[in-house]
């Protein structure tokens, strides 16, 4: 279920780097400049909605892939005790400050500085724990498996 999860966060990320800003400036800019009085409003607000329908989808995307599924592959390998505590704790710290994706379409009463640390804790600590588990998952390989048969 958490590569589920991360699959699904990756193609949301996709969908969301996909369609850009720029696309949606040559597609609503030419209406804008036709329309007048509160045509012009309107279509300024069609523009301002697709916008944040794209910006959910990338920051569902980037909760899923860094957040989410993170935690929970840390939480399992942190049971199984396949890698070191304190990588697998990193990892779910990490993974709990990519909530910080969400904080833009859910209200936190937070000052902006307290976002900036959580996204800077989330990217560290996730590239920490994806660097070290890769570490020990080459160097527990079992060399036998990687000769041919």
């Amino acid at each position: 279920m958490p590569i589920t999860f991360a699959i699904v966060g990756v193609v949301f990320l996709t969908m969301g780097f996909m369609v850009d800003t720029g696309s949606l400036i040559y597609y609503f800019g030419p209406a804008v400049a036709a329309a007048e009085g509160s045509d012009a409003e309107l279509i300024v607000k069609a523009a301002q909605l697709a916008q944040d329908s794209i910006e959910l989808t990338w920051a569902i995307g980037s909760f899923l892939a860094y957040g989410g599924s993170i935690v929970w592959i840390a939480i399992l390998l942190l049971r199984a005790s396949r890698a070191p505590r304190w990588m697998n704790w990193a990892g779910i710290i990490g993974g709990l400050a990519g909530f910080v994706w969400l904080v833009r379409f859910v209200p936190v009463p937070a000052p902006q500085s307290a976002g900036i640390i959580l996204l800077l804790i989330n990217i560290v600590l996730v590239m920490v724990w994806l660097l070290g588990l890769s570490i020990v998952l080459a160097r527990s390989g079992d060399e036998e498996s990687i000769q041919p048969t």
